[in-house]
C-alpha cells in the first residue's frame, strides 16, 4: 500500500506529458481502472490530445488486424485438418458426389422437361472439374459428346479470350471446345476484378436424357435409403 501513492503520482507525472492510458500501464503496474481515475481531470494540450487520439486509433487498427490474423489462421488449422481427413475417395465415394452435386446444380427432369439431358452449371472451377471428372471415370461418357459452354456478363466480353484459356487450363480441354460463348444483359450485383472474373461454366451433355433419368433414381434411392419419406 505504501507504493500506492508513489505509483499515483507517477501516473499522473506521465499523464501530464501527453501519454495514453496504454503507455502508462506498462511503465505503471495498477488497473487501468485506476489510472483513470488518477488522470481524469489531468489538462491536456491540443497536441497532445492529438497524440492520445493518434495512438488510440492505431491501437485500434492493430487490435482489428491482430483479430483478423488469429481469424485467418483459425480458418485455415480448421481446413487443413478438415482436409486431412479425408484420406481417398473410391469410385463409389464418386459416385455419390457426383449424384449429389448434379441434385443441386444440374438441369432435373420434371412433368414439363421429361425429355431433359445433362446440364450443369456452376462457377467454381474446382466442383465443375469434379463433376467432369465423374462424367468420364465414373459413367464413362465419351468427352467427344461433351460440350462447354460459358456464361459471361456482357461488361467482360472483352475477357473472353483470358476467360476460354482459363478454363482450357483447369479442364485440360483444348479451347477449341469451348466454343460457346453466352453473353448475359442482367445486372452485375456483384463488382470483380477483371483479372478475378471467370464467368460461369455450363457441361453439357449429348444424348443424355436416360443419364438425367437415372441420376434422378439414385437421388430417390437416396431418399428412401436416408428414411426420408
Amino acid at each position: 500500500m505504501k507504493a500506492l501513492p508513489k505509483l499515483r503520482e507517477k501516473a499522473i507525472t506521465l499523464r501530464k506529458q501527453g501519454m495514453t492510458y496504454s503507455e502508462i500501464l506498462k511503465l505503471v503496474p495498477v488497473a487501468q481502472s485506476s489510472i483513470s481515475l488518477w488522470c481524469r481531470n489531468i489538462p491536456l494540450t491540443a497536441e497532445q490530445t492529438n497524440h492520445i487520439q493518434q495512438a488510440r486509433t492505431e491501437g485500434i487498427k492493430r487490435g482489428a488486424t491482430s483479430r483478423h490474423n488469429q481469424a485467418t489462421k483459425l480458418k485455415q488449422d480448421i481446413i487443413s485438418s478438415s482436409a486431412s481427413e479425408i484420406l481417398t475417395i473410391s469410385n463409389r465415394d464418386l459416385w455419390l458426389i457426383g449424384i449429389a452435386l448434379y441434385w443441386a446444380e444440374g438441369s432435373k427432369q420434371g412433368p414439363k422437361t421429361i425429355s431433359q439431358g445433362i446440364k450443369f452449371t456452376n462457377s467454381d472451377s474446382k466442383m465443375i472439374k469434379v463433376f467432369d471428372l465423374w462424367l468420364t471415370r465414373i459413367m464413362k461418357i465419351n468427352p467427344d459428346i461433351i460440350d462447354y459452354e460459358i456464361y459471361l456478363h456482357e461488361s467482360m466480353k472483352g475477357e473472353i479470350s483470358r476467360v476460354i484459356n482459363f478454363w482450357s487450363r483447369i479442364l485440360d480441354k483444348p479451347t477449341a471446345k469451348f466454343d460457346r460463348i453466352y453473353l448475359k444483359k442482367n445486372i452485375v450485383t456483384k463488382s470483380y476484378p477483371k483479372s478475378d472474373y471467370k464467368g460461369v461454366v455450363r457441361i453439357v451433355v449429348k444424348k443424355s436424357t436416360n443419364l438425367n433419368r437415372q441420376i434422378s433414381g439414385w437421388q430417390l434411392g437416396i431418399v428412401h435409403s436416408c428414411g426420408i419419406v
